[in-house]
């Protein structure tokens, strides 16, 4: 029978009819599904903790403990005694700051990375698990602001602190009051003026100043959609590299600080 003939078209529109009345074919000759992985098997450090009544995925790590970082650490710790630069910021005022959102305009936080230098210094990351917790974020967020007044981040006074603020209204909490905020993106526009770099976005200056190109690091502008799966799914592998890159974001940053103020 001829494959253009409208007998063989007639055949193979029967066979397909005949294998749908027949329904799908038993559980054991498809294809196992994948088994979501849950919070604490990916982040088994990580810890459920209570912000106002609201929980929380709480995660913390001392900065030595992570690759380099004991040497690096030790690295700063000369610095902060050595560059006059340095000395006008108390180490144990100091805050580093960065939030991972779902989005622009009034979308929720479901993710900070902050790092202090005070007492044992270290990365402390809090994770919304639903779009229901991020009242735990911003209230865990206000108190280290006020805790240390000097905060730092990299495009915060146009972003992650106006942003703040907007989800502070957003649930009648007091909006946080900063007492000295140094932008990291401002100082490395006046250190480096257009065309000494391609550009002065955080992952540019770390390959550039920081000789620190990210390998397998997660693109910005997919990490809503991975947020919002990992809601949907409940499967979370698709948060491990969002929360590593909220790391690299904030270590990045107390380097910056450094150079750009050496």
């Amino acid at each position: 029978m001829r494959q253009d003939s409208p007998e063989y078209f007639r055949k193979r529109l029967k066979e397909i009819i005949a294998r749908k009345r027949e329904g799908f074919p038993p559980d054991h000759d498809l294809p196992e599904a994948i088994n979501p992985l849950t919070l604490e098997e990916v982040f088994p450090h990580g810890y459920v903790s209570s912000h106002s009544g609201v929980e929380y995925l709480h995660l913390e790590m001392p900065l030595d403990q992570f690759t380099e970082g004991e040497q690096e650490l030790s690295q700063i710790e000369v610095l902060f005694q050595e560059l006059e630069n340095l000395k006008k910021f108390p180490k144990e005022h100091l805050l580093f700051l960065d939030l991972e959102t779902c989005g622009l305009n009034s979308a929720p936080i479901f993710l900070f990375g902050a790092i202090t230098l005070d007492k044992s210094p270290r990365l402390v990351q809090g994770l919304a698990r639903d779009y229901t917790e991020e009242t735990a974020l911003l209230h865990y967020i206000n108190d280290l602001l006020q805790n240390y007044p000097l905060l730092v981040t990299f495009n915060g006074k146009t972003y992650d602190l106006p942003f703040i603020k907007q989800r502070c209204i957003r649930y009648r909490m007091p909006p946080p009051q900063v007492s000295q905020h140094i932008d990291l993106l401002q100082l490395a526009r006046q250190r480096f003026p257009r065309g000494l770099l391609p550009n002065r976005r955080l992952v540019t200056l770390e390959r550039f100043l920081l000789d620190k190109p990210r390998i397998g690091d997660v693109p910005s502008q997919l990490i809503p959609a991975l947020y919002h799966q990992f809601v949907k799914s409940g499967d979370s592998r698709l948060l491990s590299r969002v929360v590593r890159h909220n790391s690299y974001d904030v270590l990045s940053m107390l380097q910056l600080f450094v150079l750009l103020n050496s």
